[in-house]
């Protein structure tokens, strides 16, 4: 099957679209479920996919890639260390061993979030590493070597290496469908156009570059506007009908979205429109004194709508920057209400639903 990209607005139905693909590969190409891989970021969002998808490897990228490494012997025994380990005795140990480098624990912190772009300013970039990240690499290997383990945001990196170093996989999918494209970091999106190349591997992506919330770990703004020139497509395929927005939510996504600059790649992108069985929803705009009275009227009117019957996980807050302190306004807006209600981040691996 040749390769191909799903732009669509959410719920415009990408993870639907997956799944007809993958009844596809195996009613009418007789594809194997052990040929076809379907890979996303989050655990939460592999659930949902799971759901709907029976006959693939349905994992996260870091699992798909960590598989592969363990299939070429080069992660045996390397425990996967969690974000928390990595912040707290990874990176102060890391900092130890470069002290005459006159290092800082920001640029251990810099050199770490690079390391998970494979050091690549594009998927099509080579490599780069400046003077000092060479120098703390190399340390970095001696360090991970010692301690037996790994992080999740070099497992990418590792697999690609080895596949640029001449490694071949013993079964390589024949197809890999891409959910959440736009949030894959350079190196990512790397690893599947060698996939692509050495295993003639087909990549089906799907994304919105408008909901790309994932330039916290380096993700490639434009990997998925430059999908079709990088596999080399005439075009992509749009999906443009919500049905989980109303209209009057998707006119106002346009406007908001109208004021961006237009970037090659997806300039003939169809405006978002509601499905017509969509509700007609409202948009209301107020204004506060401050975070925490914003904080403390968002909490009663999300506890108003859980009282009349709306799920809790139907709700979500969504802010420009400093989650992590609106996050603690809204949990302490919550408990001086006494409203029992339980925010959580969304980009959590393990986040702690609302019982309501």
């Amino acid at each position: 099957d040749e390769c191909a990209v799903v732009v669509a607005g959410p719920g415009c139905g990408k993870s639907w679209r997956i799944g007809q693909r993958v009844e596809r590969l195996i009613d009418r190409d007789q594809l194997q479920s052990a040929e076809i891989a379907v890979v996303s970021l989050t655990r939460s969002t592999v659930r949902d996919l799971q759901r709907d998808i029976a006959h693939a490897e349905v994992s996260t990228l870091h699992s798909f890639a960590l598989r592969r490494l363990n299939a070429l012997g080069e992660a045996v025994r390397a425990r996967v260390v969690d974000k928390w380990e990595q912040d707290n005795l990874i990176a102060p140990d890391l900092c130890g061993l470069i002290t005459e480098l006159h290092v800082t624990p920001s640029d251990v912190e810099d050199f770490l979030k690079r390391l998970g772009a494979g050091f690549r300013e594009n998927q099509v970039a080579p490599p780069t590493l400046s003077p000092v990240e060479m120098s703390i690499r190399e340390r970095w290997l001696f360090l991970r070597s010692f301690m037996q383990f790994r992080l999740f945001d070099e497992l990418c990196f590792d697999l690609l290496r080895q596949l640029e170093g001449g490694a071949e996989l013993a079964n390589p999918p024949r197809t890999i469908l891409a959910d959440e494209y736009q949030d894959l970091t350079p190196c990512e999106l790397a690893l599947l156009r060698k996939m692509h190349d050495l295993h003639g591997t087909s990549i089906l992506a799907c994304g919105d570059d408008r909901q790309s919330i994932y330039g916290f770990r380096e993700a490639d703004p434009l990997g998925l506007n430059n999908f079709c020139a990088v596999y080399e497509l005439d075009y992509p395929i749009f999906l443009s009908e919500s049905r989980r927005c109303p209209q009057i939510l998707c006119e106002f996504a346009e406007v908001v979205a109208g004021r961006l600059p237009p970037v090659p790649g997806l300039t003939q992108r169809p405006p978002l429109r509601a499905h017509p069985e969509t509700a007609t929803g409202e948009i209301v705009v107020k204004s506060f004194p401050s975070p925490i009275r914003e904080c403390r009227d968002t909490n009663t009117e999300i506890a108003q709508l859980i009282d009349a019957g709306v799920p809790a996980s139907e709700v979500m807050v969504i802010v420009p920057s400093n989650i992590e302190m609106y996050l603690k306004m809204l949990n302490d807006a919550s408990g001086e209400a006494a409203s029992n209600l339980v925010y959580y981040d969304t980009r959590s691996l393990n986040p702690v639903f609302d019982s309501r």
